[in-house]
């Protein structure tokens, strides 16, 4: 039987961020899920949360035959946390890649301002373009270029900012409710990116540190691996689910 992996993109992304992923990991005999979460359409934007981002992944993973492994990079690491929480029987590991991994009852937000100037820079904020009420947000092209996608090669880059969408904010700040009895039981495995100008590389740490018992592994990249380094994003997903799997 193939065993399952269930990919969450993150915030003004799709499915399609996973596109240069997929192929290696089907190559290596996984079943995939790349799953989609509601935007702003069809469901109203006050409506968007991470709540229902846990309800639409923990649908996909109820509709498997046999529990997955659950990957998610960047503000899709914080679905796959509360997904792991709300569901551990059917969670078999977590993967976080560059991932946003704020420990129970506290934001991304709140890890950035508690470690004020050790981040540096202010990463994707200041390139975001708001409607009137501050209720939905765009990445700017300049934004994206630099922020996300600095080390991805141009044409991809380029590519990759066409496929963004509008983002709800109710989406995007994600307070995670986490406890030690469930989610605290789910191994999980998180993926460093060293040159990440998102979620820099204190932030990362600092969140490892608030929520600790995580494996750790490294990429040379910046925040989307996924399109600068598919292969090796792929190499160490696989590598993990296998040393899970020889250990179970």
């Amino acid at each position: 039987m193939k065993q399952h992996l269930v990919l969450i993109h993150g915030a003004w992304q799709g499915s399609w961020a996973w596109n240069l992923v997929r192929p290696h990991l089907e190559a290596a005999g996984f079943e995939v899920h790349a799953v989609d979460l509601p935007m702003v359409a069809p469901s109203p934007t006050e409506e968007i949360s991470l709540d229902l981002y846990a309800a639409h992944v923990g649908d996909v993973l109820r509709a498997l035959d046999e529990p997955a492994f659950v990957v998610g990079h960047s503000g899709g690491a914080t679905v796959a946390c509360q997904v792991a929480e709300n569901d551990p029987e059917r969670v078999r590991g977590l993967i976080l890649i560059a991932g946003i991994m704020p420990p129970d009852g506290k934001s991304f937000s709140d890890i950035t301002s508690e470690l004020g100037e050790e981040c540096g820079i202010d990463g994707i904020w200041p390139h975001l373009v708001w409607n009137a009420d501050r209720t939905v947000c765009a990445v700017s092209k300049e934004g994206a270029r630099e922020i996300f996608y600095h080390d991805a090669p141009a044409d991809l880059a380029d590519w990759a900012f066409t496929q963004l969408v509008l983002q709800p904010l109710g989406g995007l700040v994600l307070t995670p409710h986490l406890t030690s009895e469930r989610f605290g039981q789910v191994p999980r495995l998180y993926v460093e990116a060293l040159g990440d100008r998102s979620v820099l590389l204190a932030a990362q740490r600092r969140m490892q540190e608030l929520l600790p018992g995580a494996r750790v592994a490294t990429l040379e990249t910046g925040h989307a691996p996924l399109l600068s380094a598919p292969a090796d994003v792929a190499r160490i997903i696989v590598a993990e689910v296998e040393r899970a799997m020889a250990a179970a």
